[in-house]
Order: structure tokens, then C-alpha cells, then sequence
């Protein structure tokens, strides 16, 4: 029989184990957590769950844009803040006495680059990646999305009853291009700043690069590129405040032109097809108003079929 002091011991030594665990554990679970927390406690902190405190941020964040754009051309001009003159006493000759030394030029400070509250304190995967620098991790992030979206979809499908493997293969391409853009335009946070958004905002051009290029795969560039979130607000309104990378700006107006050209296009492509497809109708009114023979309203129709079959061909 074991003494009472042993038992008293091991009972010590097994509640001390427990309790070991019991706090590894929570430290673990706290660890694996404080990235989140971080960034959830400084949104709180802000007060940027509420519509007026991102509101007051948004109008914070104007403010600093229209100051960094105003000294930004200055500097760009060469102009001085205080508008001072370097010179001399008087015209003509200079006073030996009373003349200025010769000063060195001082190197320009850098502009601060505006902060957007809200966008650096959004706690979503992508965006705190992005924010890292992680541009692979980000990468990653955006592709298993993508995935986890077909293969739902192929999921929803067989449990329908479809079991033919190209069935669920053409669904699942028939599907990608939409899927792929609502997943690159998916709101991060309460403005509706999607990815795009925030790889300018951060500067990164590889990431940009990615997901241009991405959007091109699936046919939905000018959609991507053209897609403002909440405030009316597209990549280029972020991109004049680059100071890391500035081929960021250029890249990002010559996609936003092309991706214009290609809307105005496709409206005045549907604008032509519209009024064509209407001209069936309105020739056969008139022509039967007009008491012209069948045979002449029948020729204009299959001429017409005939064109749309080779348009369509085209």
C-alpha cells in the first residue's frame, strides 16, 4: 500500500502535467491566432466597423491623396514649397563682402505615401498576404479558390445524378471564366476593394501581373480591370500614390485604356448587331404595308438568314 505522501505527490505531478497542457495548448491556439487578432483589435481601435468611421477614414484618406498629389508636382516641376529665391544682395556685381557662400543641394525628401485605414487593416487571407509581401502565398490563396469553386460546383453536379466525366468536365470550363472573376473581384472588405485594389495599394506588380493575366485566361479582362468597389473608386486611383514601384501607375492606366477600348467596342459591336438583326422586321412592315408580293419579302428573309449564318460562322 502506497504511502500517503506518494500518493499526494504523484497527484502533484499529474496536475501539474494537466495544467502544462492545458496552457501549451492555449498558447498554441493564441500563437496561431494573434495575426487576426492584431488586425481585427486595430480595425476596433479605429473605429472602422461602423459606416461612419470608415466614411471619416475614406474623407482622411482624399485629403492625404489631393496633398501627396499637390507635392508630388511640385517636386516634379521644381518648385519650392515656400517659394524662396536663391541670389544675391543687388544685381550686377556681387558685394564680396556680403555674398552668399554656395550651398549644397539637399537631397529631396520622399513623399509619405497616403495611408488607407481601412485597407491596412482589413484581416482577410488575401489581403494580409499581400500586405506581407507574400506574393506567393497570395498566389496560392487565389488558385485554391478558384479550385474550391469548380470543384464545388462538379460536386453539386454529381450529386444531381451526372456521372459522365465530360459532362462534368465542360461544366466545370463552361464555369471557370465566371468563377475566375468573381473570385479576382471578391470584396475584401466593407469599401468592396477587391484584389486588384489592394496589389496596387501595396505595390505589388508581380501579383498585378498574376492576376491581369489570369483574367485574360478567362476572357474577363476589361470586366477585372474596370471593376470599382463601393466608393466609385478603380486600381488607378491607387496607383497615383505609388512611391515603391513606379511602373505600377504606367501599368495600370495602359490596362485600364485597353480594357476601356474593349468595352466601347463591345457596346458598339452590340449596338451594329442590334440594329441589323432589327432590319428583317422593319423591311417586312414595310414592304407589306407598300402591298409588295410575297416572293420579295421571303428573298429579303433568307438573305438575311443567310448572312447571320456566315456572321455567326465568322
Amino acid at each position: 500500500m502506497r504511502k500517503p505522501k506518494t500518493i499526494a505527490r504523484s497527484a502533484i505531478i499529474i496536475l501539474t502535467n494537466l495544467l502544462k497542457l492545458i496552457l501549451s495548448t492555449f498558447i498554441l491556439r493564441e500563437n496561431h491566432n494573434t495575426g487576426m487578432a492584431k488586425e481585427k483589435q486595430k480595425t476596433k481601435k479605429e473605429k472602422l466597423f461602423t459606416e461612419k468611421g470608415r466614411d471619416e477614414a475614406h474623407e482622411a484618406w482624399t485629403a492625404s491623396v489631393r496633398e501627396f498629389e499637390e507635392q508630388k508636382a511640385k517636386m516634379d516641376s521644381g518648385k519650392k514649397p515656400g517659394g524662396e529665391k536663391e541670389g544675391c544682395v543687388g544685381e550686377g556685381k556681387k558685394d564680396p563682402v556680403h555674398q552668399v557662400a554656395p550651398q549644397k543641394p539637399s537631397a529631396a525628401k520622399p513623399l509619405e505615401k497616403p495611408v488607407n485605414s481601412v485597407m491596412n487593416c482589413c484581416a482577410e487571407g488575401l489581403a494580409v498576404a499581400m500586405r506581407l509581401g507574400e506574393t506567393e502565398v497570395a498566389t496560392k490563396i487565389v488558385l485554391d479558390h478558384i479550385s474550391q469553386v469548380l470543384d464545388a460546383i462538379v460536386d453539386r453536379e454529381v450529386r444531381r445524378g451526372v456521372r459522365d466525366p465530360d459532362t462534368l468536365v465542360n461544366l466545370a470550363l463552361e464555369a471557370t471564366p465566371r468563377v475566375t472573376l468573381n473570385v479576382l473581384t471578391r470584396r475584401l472588405d466593407d469599401d468592396g476593394n477587391h484584389s486588384l485594389h489592394y496589389a496596387v495599394y501595396v505595390e505589388d506588380y508581380e501579383m498585378v501581373s498574376f492576376m491581369v493575366s489570369e483574367a485574360r485566361r478567362a476572357d474577363k479582362f476589361a470586366e477585372f480591370v474596370t471593376r470599382a468597389n463601393d466608393r466609385g473608386q478603380t486600381a488607378l486611383d491607387f496607383a497615383v500614390c505609388c512611391t515603391k514601384d513606379p511602373r505600377i501607375p504606367d501599368y495600370v492606366k495602359t490596362l485600364l485604356g485597353e480594357a476601356t477600348e474593349i468595352l466601347v467596342m463591345t457596346w458598339i459591336f452590340t449596338c451594329c448587331v442590334m440594329i441589323l438583326f432589327s432590319i428583317p422586321t422593319v423591311s417586312s412592315t414595310f414592304l407589306l404595308e407598300n402591298e409588295m408580293s410575297f416572293s420579295v419579302v421571303f428573298t429579303i428573309h433568307g438573305c438575311w438568314w443567310l448572312f447571320k449564318t456566315v456572321l455567326r460562322a465568322i
